[in-house]
């Protein structure tokens, strides 16, 4: 499907008035780039594609305020990642949190591959590494490395201090630098 396609007034207009065939493309497009952000902030699959339900249901009661001359990705995108918000909101448990006032954000994460299919399995490792950090860290991780919040934004959202917000990040980069050491170490001890 082509973008010029997605963007079209009218076939925005027959998504509105609820055209099966036309959400359903529209859903078949954002696919991919929505599922992706899903599985950045739930554990498992299934909660991946419940969230993704709910952030294209999302989508299609703000369409009426979507400009054509935006991109829908990015504003689906966005959708997403605010559902995913307000979603994290109301499950939080508030002692979670941990309040580290002008934490300075850490190094980032250095990876070094010797092939694409290597960068490839690291990357994979990687995201199935944030899995497995705390839901907090995990979240503020994903609002601030990947879907590029800034660290008060990211305050204003979780109902955090900025500090706390940075303290994640530095957190979150401290356990996979020493969960991907530990892979390192693993593949030299059976490889090498």
């Amino acid at each position: 499907m082509s973008r010029i396609m997605i963007a079209d007034k009218l076939f925005i207009k027959k998504c509105i008035k609820g055209d099966e065939k036309k959400l359903r493309e529209l859903y078949q497009h954002l696919y991919d780039r929505l599922m992706g952000i899903c599985m950045r902030y739930k554990r498992d699959k299934t909660e991946a594609v419940s969230a993704l339900n709910q952030a294209f249901m999302k989508v299609i009661s703000n369409l009426k305020s979507y400009d054509t001359d935006k991109d829908i990705l990015a504003w689906s995108s966005r959708i997403a990642v605010n559902m995913l918000i307000d979603e994290y909101r109301k499950d939080k448990h508030r002692s979670q949190f941990v309040s580290i006032h002008d934490q300075e954000d850490g190094p980032a994460i250095q990876v070094s591959s010797e092939s694409w299919i290597e960068e490839g399995l690291q990357a994979e490792h990687i995201r199935d590494c944030m899995k497995t950090l705390p839901k907090v860290t995990q979240t503020v991780f994903n609002l601030y490395a990947i879907d590029g919040f800034k660290h008060r934004e990211i305050a204003e959202k979780l109902d955090i201090s900025e500090g706390t917000s940075k303290w994640h990040v530095s957190h979150a980069r401290v356990l996979l630098k020493q969960m991907l050491q530990k892979e390192d170490e693993r593949k030299s001890k059976t490889y090498g």
